[in-house]
C-alpha cells in the first residue's frame, strides 16, 4: 500500500471536482459509534473514470487523525484501486462528539481528483 502525502487543511469548498476524475466509494465513509481513543478502519475503492491516467499525489484531510492508504498511486482510465481509510482517535484521546471529516485527493498539479467525506460518533 502506499500512502500519499498527508496534509491536513481546512475543507476547501470553492474547489469543483473535475467531472469524470475518479470516484471514491463509499462515500461517506461511516464508522458508526466508536470508543473514544479508539483507532477503526474500513476499506474504500477509487475508480478512474476519465479517459486519461490520474496520480493521487496528495490527500489533504480536515482531521490529523485520519490517514488514506490506497493500494496503487496510478490509476489507468477505467481502472478501480483498493484502499483503507483510518480514524485513530489515540492523538486526542479525550475527544468525544461527533464527528465529520473531509478529504481531498489531488493530483502533483493540485486538480482535485477525488473528495470523500468520513463520519463518527465518539462515546466514551
Amino acid at each position: 500500500m502506499f500512502v500519499a502525502g498527508i496534509v491536513s487543511t481546512g475543507w476547501l469548498r470553492d474547489e469543483q471536482l473535475v467531472p469524470g476524475q475518479a470516484i471514491v466509494a463509499p462515500s461517506p465513509v461511516e464508522f458508526g459509534v466508536i470508543r473514544r481513543a479508539s483507532k477503526v478502519d474500513a476499506s474504500l475503492s477509487l475508480s478512474n473514470e476519465s479517459a486519461g491516467d490520474i496520480r493521487v499525489a496528495e490527500i489533504e484531510s480536515s482531521c490529523p487523525c485520519l490517514s488514506i492508504a490506497l493500494d496503487r498511486l496510478e490509476i489507468k482510465p477505467g481502472e478501480v484501486v483498493g484502499g483503507q481509510v483510518v480514524l485513530d482517535l489515540g492523538m486526542e484521546p479525550a475527544f468525544v462528539g461527533n464527528l465529520s471529516i473531509d478529504v481531498t485527493g489531488r493530483s502533483a498539479d493540485r486538480h482535485v481528483l477525488f473528495r470523500l467525506k468520513a463520519n463518527a460518533s465518539v462515546r466514551k
